[in-house]
């Protein structure tokens, strides 16, 4: 039975640096990324058959250029970034996910988008140098300015649609930064930034559907950092944002097509440092204020068949709280043998929050977010030769804020052994060996089989299989 998942992504990436002078450099990055995936990932079974007869593509064409200039002048160092990027791609599936014939009171309807999506950004800095620090040479500065437009053309066609949606999105961002680090003593420096930032954005679609939002962000962060022997220790506050944006699917009501920023104020404390020659330590506990929190909505529509049309949406909760710790520890019982382990505790819950089924959230869970997530790896290395192992865990936790379906908390095993050259690089690799069945996403909310009457169930997607591959890498110095 072929793989319907099945992944064929091939990517080229190339750099080159000229230094045409010792105040001078100039470094060039060109990237390309050709990717056609299938795309088949639920089954009416719940199982790993699918039984679409018109299986999905997650198909993308990218090309992207960066070039980063640096002058080295006795006022400051000027940093000159410019960089374009253009992407073509097609995603659809079947949104039936079974065959004509199934049932007499079966559908057949497939979904598919095409985008063209072309951005280009330009960032100018101007950073201190140790010849022209300020405040009594106590003080690195760096100040900035930053654009980036984009433009993207949507073209929709849907069995349910009468004719092809179409609609266009672009928006120009511009921003000024600076960012200061003031050493107040030999062991504490204060870091201090902000950012202010102006979003146009235009939308219209062939459904007449038009906005012009305007979006004013500001962003801050200040920091003390306490250097003692070996260990560093940090505090911070900092405010930060993310843009607002749009539904284009075109199947929403005009009122669900946008959604606004949202805003997080995050207090950080922390520490890191080597504990002894062989063992080494980080750890932070982190508590983050969310509000107008963006979050992954849908909506559910009968037709008149009795089947459904499900529409996945952005729109904003009133607010959120994230609590969590952080650890990680490294440790050489010997000079070819490490060991890591790490561990991540976290408590995201929305303050308030009502769904679009009209239920109260509040207190719950935010989807996506498990209270643990750990892993434990050993890495053994010896004349070239290397061998690492090691276990990833994570804690069960909601698929989505429209429905209480949870994953299944897993843990799975991964391992790794090769041989390292100077220039080159041969790696045999398996990931989950044990072939542990675990769910990445899941829908709880309508029914999609017609051998049942379209009877609400529960739709998992399992996540990755037991993989087996061999890696070569070649280095040219």
């Amino acid at each position: 039975m072929p793989d319907l998942l099945y992944r064929n992504e091939n990517t080229l990436r190339g750099k080159l640096l000229l230094v045409p002078s010792d105040r001078i450099r100039v470094k060039a990055t060109l990237f390309g990324a050709n990717v056609d995936d299938g795309y088949d990932a639920f089954s009416l079974d719940n199982t790993r058959t699918t039984l679409s007869d018109q299986p999905g593509r997650d198909k993308q064409a990218s090309r992207a250029l960066a070039i980063d200039t640096l002058v080295h002048t006795s006022a400051a160092d000027v940093n000159f970034i410019v960089s374009a990027m253009d992407t073509d791609s097609i995603y659809g599936y079947d949104e039936d996910w079974t065959y004509v014939g199934i049932h007499p009171d079966g559908y057949s309807s497939t979904d598919y988008y095409f985008r063209h999506r072309k951005s280009w950004s330009a960032e100018l800095r101007a950073l201190s140098n140790s010849s022209n620090r300020i405040w009594d040479d106590s003080t690195d500065w760096l100040v900035g300015l930053y654009t980036l437009s984009s433009k993207e053309d949507l073209l929709r066609r849907y069995t349910y649609l009468s004719g092809d949606f179409n609609s266009d999105y672009d928006f120009v961002t511009t921003a000024a930064f600076a960012q200061f680090d003031t050493h107040l003593t030999d062991r504490l420096s204060l870091s201090s930034g902000a950012r202010l930032e102006r979003r146009d954005t235009h939308y219209t679609d062939s459904a007449a559907v038009a906005f012009d939002p305007v979006d004013n962000l500001w962003g801050v962060n200040i920091a003390l950092q306490f250097q003692r022997g070996a260990f560093m220790s940090w505090a911070s506050i900092a405010r930060g944002y993310k843009a607002g944006g749009f539904n284009t699917d075109g199947s929403l009501d005009a009122d669900l097509r946008s959604f606004g920023p949202e805003y997080l104020w995050e207090i950080e404390v922390g520490t890191k440092g080597i504990i002894a020659d062989n063992l080494q330590l980080q750890a932070s506990l982190f508590y983050d204020l969310r509000r107008d929190q963006q979050v992954k909505s849908s909506v559910v529509r009968v037709r008149a068949d009795g089947s459904t049309e499900f529409i996945d949406f952005f729109g904003n909760a009133a607010s959120g709280t994230n609590l969590g710790a952080e650890l990680e520890v490294d440790f050489y019982p010997t000079e070819t043998l490490g060991l890591n382990m790490s561990l991540g505790l976290l408590k995201a819950t929305f303050d308030n929050y009502i769904n679009e089924f009209g239920e109260d959230l509040s207190g719950r869970d935010q989807a996506q977010a498990p209270r643990y997530t750990a892993s434990v790896s050993a890495d053994y290395r010896r004349g070239g030769w290397f061998v690492r192992a090691g276990v990833d865990a994570r804690d069960r936790f909601y698929f989505s804020d429209r429905h209480n379906l949870r994953g299944n908390a897993y843990a799975l095993v991964n391992a790794s052994a090769g041989y390292e050259a100077d220039h080159w690089t041969i790696r045999l690799w398996g990931r989950n060996l044990t072939n542990r069945d675990y769910y990445v996403r899941g829908f709880g909310s309508f029914g999609n089989d017609p051998r049942n009457g379209y009877a609400v169930e529960p739709y998992l997607q399992f996540g990755e299989p037991r993989v087996l591959g061999i890696d070569f890498e070649y280095r040219m110095r």
